[in-house]
């Protein structure tokens, strides 16, 4: 009888991989079984970088704007001042912020504190929503996701677009439960009345609920009432906020935010983020599979919610063409809330293309990845503008010092000593400065600002009248157009110092000008 030969057994492959097995169902088991302590870990680390990081940071023009406006002294200062077009956005914002201010104080991590919330918020929906159709291993992908893109950098800004993506995370939140009970439809009509009053765009962030209720429309030939009605009811504070919306128009129609066809890439680029070798492995991956064996796609999503999530993917195309045609203006963070379609289409096709122990490793490498970049982009952080010139603008202290940029004086004005303050000025003519360079927005910007604040913001013509000599900086930007003009009009101008961040001059203004 034959000898019959077995191939030998290398028992050491089979103890990692059975090793591997055991840890990756373990890791499942701690996330299915212990959800409230694992976000509990996710609450204390995000806060823990989100509070370094805020405190840390310098402040810019437009959260300077925020902070003149949250800490003027009741609320009837802070309506006239987002009349007149102060702070181009709806109110909400400015009161949480004013609540969290009066309880721990004028600090930059309470200031920033909303958008903190925002952000986490906004992982919080996503890992529910995903959830309900998922292990938690595929939840927390979704939930991770923003953390990769562009929205990250907003969790420490104090602006309103970090709390507009966790309102429309609530909101998608709350349309995918809106069958269960009652609340939920009433919790989608507050989210979108949360959405519209933290920002004007953020009502394109409807479009693709009103997208899927169109598409049941089609597919089931019955109107269901209770959604549309919410979303519509989630409009009814723009009619509030009208008088406020006369002023934000002020700032549409600018060069520097008019919307392009190469706007798309742009868009996508910083929404994507650091995620994009995550979507390129997933999807190669998928693309593997699919041509070495027959793959059974285990979409978890009905066909409506599908509808709702592509929608939300393709959001962005639809602003840029809103902003190409209609409003006239765009920047890339207007489209965050299609992060949150992009969250959830990015966790499940990844729970598609991987198996269980795939999925715990990703989920492993992308914590642990988010985690390193967040400590790395700690010493990053750009600190508080430095005013460089204090010992050449002391020479002649009775001089006034004037700064050919509306938007960096205003940052300036911040670290510039006290007894300079007063006699630290910018120049503003919103109609000089649109021919010049095509926007009028940072001079408006600061004109409507200095009513509410200590700046020193002035028309040309009334600053020359009363100063014919006064020291000058100019900074290497396209939007100073101040000096250029002052010597235009026959001005001299002697350079005093320079260095990379900006130029002093001593200008002197001739006899006639």
């Amino acid at each position: 009888m034959a000898a019959t030969h077995t191939a030998p057994i290398d028992r050491e492959a089979t103890f990692r991989e059975t090793w591997s097995e055991g840890m990756a169902n373990t890791l499942c088991k701690v996330l299915d079984r212990y959800e409230f302590w694992c976000w509990a870990v996710f609450t204390a680390s995000y806060l823990g970088w989100a509070v370094v990081a805020a405190t840390k940071k310098g402040y810019w023009f437009d959260e300077l704007v925020t902070h003149y406006v949250d800490i003027l002294p009741d609320w009837s200062a802070v309506w006239n001042a987002l009349r007149i077009g102060a702070d181009a956005n709806p109110p909400l914002m400015h009161a949480f912020n004013r609540a969290i201010l009066a309880v721990a104080g004028d600090t930059p991590a309470a200031l920033r504190a909303s958008s903190i919330f925002g952000v986490w918020l906004a992982c919080f929906c996503l890992y529910w929503i995903v959830r309900r159709k998922s292990p938690a291993a595929t939840a927390w992908i979704a939930a991770l996701f923003p953390l990769l893109s562009g929205a990250s950098a907003y969790a420490i800004e104090a602006r309103p677009y970090g709390l507009v993506l966790g309102f429309t995370a609530l909101a998608y939140l709350c349309w995918q439960r809106r069958g269960l009970q009652q609340g939920w439809t009433l919790g989608l009509a507050l989210s979108v009345a949360a959405l519209v009053s933290c920002h004007y765009y953020a009502v394109f962030a409807t479009i693709p609920f009103w997208c899927a209720e169109a598409f049941r429309l089609w597919r089931s030939r019955r109107l269901d009432w209770a959604n549309p009605l919410a979303l519509a009811a989630g409009y009814l504070p723009l009619i509030f906020y009208w008088p406020m919306i006369a002023g934000a128009r002020q700032y549409s129609a600018n060069a520097f935010a008019m919307p392009s066809w190469g706007s798309l890439s742009e868009v996508y680029g910083f929404l994507l983020g650091s995620s994009i070798p995550l979507l390129a492995v997933v999807l190669a991956w998928l693309l593997y599979q699919a041509s070495h064996r027959s793959m059974t796609l285990a979409w978890r999503l009905t066909i409506t919610e599908t509808v709702l999530a592509i929608s939300f993917c393709v959001l962005p195309l639809a602003i840029v063409l809103i902003g190409r045609f209609i409003t006239h203006g765009l920047l890339p963070r207007y489209t965050l809330p299609a992060l949150v379609g992009m969250s959830v289409v990015a966790a499940l096709l990844a729970e598609v293309a991987f198996s269980r122990l795939q999925m715990a490793l990703l989920l492993v490498a992308l914590a642990g990845y988010i985690g390193v970049e967040r400590g790395v982009s700690l010493r990053g952080l750009p600190p508080e503008r430095a005013f460089e010139w204090t010992q050449q603008t002391a020479i002649e202290p009775s001089l006034p010092v004037v700064h050919g940029s509306s938007t960096q004086y205003v940052e300036l004005f911040q670290s510039a000593p006290a007894e300079l303050r007063e006699r630290f000025y910018t120049l503003a003519d919103p109609v000089e400065q649109g021919r010049r360079t095509g926007s009028t927005a940072e001079d408006l910007g600061a004109l409507h600002l200095m009513p509410i604040s200590p700046l020193h913001v002035e028309k040309p013509a009334a600053f020359l009248a009363a100063h014919r000599r006064f020291y000058f900086i100019q900074p290497p930007i396209r939007n100073a157009w101040v000096l250029a003009k002052l010597i235009e009009d026959g001005a001299d101008a002697r350079l005093l110092a320079a260095s990379p961040a900006s130029t002093l001059y001593m200008v002197t203004m001739k006899a006639g000008q």
